[in-house]
Order: C-alpha cells, then structure tokens, then sequence
C-alpha cells in the first residue's frame, strides 16, 4: 500500500512539474497576441488524448489486456520526452551543460573547456552566444 502512495505521489509532483514547465515555456516564447490560440490548440490535444485513453480501456478492458495499454503509454511517454528532447537541442544546440555535471562530479578540466567553447561560439554582432539559456 505504501509502495503505491508515494508512486501516485511522485507521479503526481511530477505532472505538477511539467505543468509549471509547460506554462513557463508557453509565457516565454509564444508572443502574447498568440497565447490564447496556442493554449486552445494545447487544450485541444489534451481532450483528444484523454479520449484515445478512454477509447482504449473500452477496447481493452480485461485484465490481461493491461501490458498492451502500459505499452502504449510507456510508448507516449517517451514520444513526448524525445520531442521535448529536440526541442531543447534546436533552442540550445545541446541537452546537457556537461560543464555544470563535471563540476559537481568533480572532474578536472571541465571549466577551461567551456571558456574554449564559449570563445569559439560566436553570435551575432561577434559577441559570444549566451548558451545559459534555463528551460525548466
């Protein structure tokens, strides 16, 4: 019993924080005359995904169907997280500050390869590209 507590808890803490995320990402970079549309659009995607849910469990509702519909949401899971994945990739060029994790992990040389990185990235106008960009 305690085992499926804390899993809906953390699933739970985990959807609030993609929740929060969502809303950052969406105030930050869509231009707010389209904010609206894109919040209806979004809104729009999660109604039709819920009803695929539903839909599903309809379709399959015996108990030995489960590991079919578990496979169809481990399969969505990961289909969002390598979106996101891209997502982060394309506005930052990377996924990871590997710079920050080598400093935590206490990896020599880590600090003077990002100072070579960050002078031989250049924006525009010359200036060094700013690549602390936080996406939560």
């Amino acid at each position: 019993v305690i085992l499926v507590v804390v899993g809906v808890i953390g699933a739970r803490f985990g959807l609030w924080m993609f929740d929060l995320s969502v809303s950052q990402l969406v105030q930050e970079r869509v231009v707010e005359e389209e904010r609206g549309v894109v919040s209806g659009v979004m809104s729009s995607m999660n109604s039709n995904m819920d009803m695929l849910h539903y839909i599903l469990v309809i379709l399959a509702p015996r108990p030995q169907d489960f590991r079919y519909l578990a496979l169809v949401s481990v399969v969505m899971v990961t289909s969002g997280l390598l979106m996101y994945a891209s997502y982060v990739h394309k506005v930052r060029g990377h996924l990871f500050h590997f710079s920050k994790l080598c400093r935590c992990f206490g990896v020599k040389g880590a600090s003077a390869r990002n100072r070579r990185h960050k002078h031989s990235t250049r924006g525009r106008g010359g200036a060094a590209s700013d690549d602390t960009t936080t996406l939560v």
